[in-house]
């Protein structure tokens, strides 16, 4: 690829996928080290790089600003590209987040809003065409603490935790989502601070 290495995802079949270089190439290589495929980034857009996975047919899938892009396993060809919504941030460097699920969908926090006593996180769900096929707005009572930070990760079920942190990890609240977009659960903890004893 030439250049700086910027992500290296790991395939289901130990394949790995690489995006490097300037100009940008997206390469697929086996196990053994052999160049399957490599493919010039010609769609490569401006913004920030927020996330990127291996969905269930094994292809390689990126979210880079606002635009996610799947690109084939077979040959590199980019099978879907598709623009978000564009989402209102409280924090102007917020990115957004990005889980591959299962039939290729692929679910997308768009970033924590903040009020007085609760924050809030949008999270949707789209089909690989790009349409939407949910869209849930989580709320976390309590008043900001610092510049909070949502992420997401893969649950059981097919369905999606969404972890809000605050500043310095002093606490954290999670809620699960199920495959479908309804909040299951949502969970508030608090870490104990252990100082020394004088």
């Amino acid at each position: 690829c030439g250049g700086y290495s910027y992500s290296i995802s790991l395939a289901a079949d130990d394949d790995l996928y690489v995006a490097a270089g300037n100009p940008r190439h997206v390469s697929k290589f086996a196990a053994s080290g052999q160049l399957r495929w490599e493919i010039a980034d010609t769609l490569y857009q401006n913004g920030s790089f927020n996330g990127r996975g291996v969905d269930s047919n094994g292809h390689y899938v990126e979210l880079w600003g606002r635009n996610i892009r799947t690109w084939s396993q077979v040959d590199g060809s980019v099978v879907s590209s598709v623009t978000a919504a564009n989402p209102s941030y409280n924090i102007s460097t917020r990115g957004l987040r990005l889980i591959t699920r299962a039939n290729r969908s692929l679910i997308v926090t768009r970033g924590l809003t903040f009020t007085a006593n609760a924050s809030s996180s949008i999270v949707a769900r789209y089909t690989p065409t790009g349409a939407q096929s949910w869209s849930t707005a989580v709320y976390f009572p309590g008043a900001p603490n610092g510049p909070e930070y949502d992420v997401l990760y893969p649950a059981d079920g097919d369905g999606v935790y969404l972890v809000r942190t605050s500043s310095g990890l002093t606490d954290a609240q999670v809620a699960k989502l199920s495959a479908t977009g309804a909040v299951l659960w949502q969970r508030h903890y608090s870490k104990i601070q252990i100082g020394r004893a004088h």
